[in-house]
């Protein structure tokens, strides 16, 4: 009906070569600030990559790394549901952008 939530929000998906990587950004450490939280974010994540049949979940931050528990939490449901776990880090902003050829 029309007053239903989605399940989960994913950020980016990416297919190619007969595989789908599902991908979410933040900018934090964590998932959530709060480790009830992040179980159940990490849930949603899943049902999403079951949902659309994920071969990969991707997880990205522009924090120099994620945390220990925000690791811990993913790659286990990661590993129960079969999902391939993609870790990109140190995203944040760059003491030197790069820049194209005629912009200062």
């Amino acid at each position: 009906p029309g007053d239903s939530k989605p399940t989960v929000e994913i950020d980016l998906a990416i297919t190619g070569n007969g595989q789908v990587i599902l991908c979410e950004a933040k900018s934090a450490d964590v998932l959530a600030a709060k480790a009830r939280d992040e179980q159940r974010d990490v849930g949603k994540l899943i049902t999403g990559c079951q949902a659309l049949t994920a071969n990969a979940l991707c997880l990205a931050t522009g924090q120099a790394s994620w945390s220990a528990r925000t690791r811990s939490a993913v790659q286990a449901a990661c590993d129960s549901a079969g999902v391939r776990t993609l870790w990109l880090e140190g995203l944040g902003p760059d003491e030197h952008p790069v820049t194209a050829p005629g912009n200062k």
